[in-house]
C-alpha cells in the first residue's frame, strides 16, 4: 500500500514539474541557467544583453550572434570562434 501511495505522489510531482516548466517556456519565462548574450529582466523574461561588450560599440548580443553564425552557417573551428569572442570582450564565467 505505502508503494502505491509513494508512486501515486511521484507521478503527481513528475506531471506537475513538466507542466511547470511548458508554462515557463510558453510564457518565455527564464528557466535555469542566463544564455549567451541574454539578460534576464526583473519579471523574470529573456531580453537580447545590450550592454557593451568592451570599448567597441558592439554588444553582447550581437557579438554572441556573430559567433554562432561562425559556427552554423561558416562552420569555424571552436579554437577560431574563441579567439573572435576574446577579441571582441567577452570572457566565459564558470563556477568553480
Amino acid at each position: 500500500m505505502w508503494f502505491v501511495i509513494s508512486k501515486n505522489y511521484s507521478d503527481k510531482l513528475s506531471e506537475d514539474v513538466q507542466r511547470g516548466s511548458l508554462t515557463a517556456v510558453e510564457n518565455k519565462k527564464a528557466m535555469g541557467y542566463k544564455k549567451y548574450g541574454y539578460i534576464i529582466n526583473e519579471l523574470g523574461y529573456y531580453e537580447p544583453d545590450l550592454s557593451k561588450a568592451d570599448e567597441n560599440s558592439e554588444t553582447v548580443f550581437d557579438i554572441m550572434k556573430k559567433a554562432f553564425q561562425m559556427k552554423i552557417t561558416e562552420r569555424q573551428s571552436d579554437e577560431k570562434i574563441a579567439i573572435f569572442l576574446k577579441s571582441r570582450g567577452i570572457k566565459k564565467v564558470s563556477k568553480k
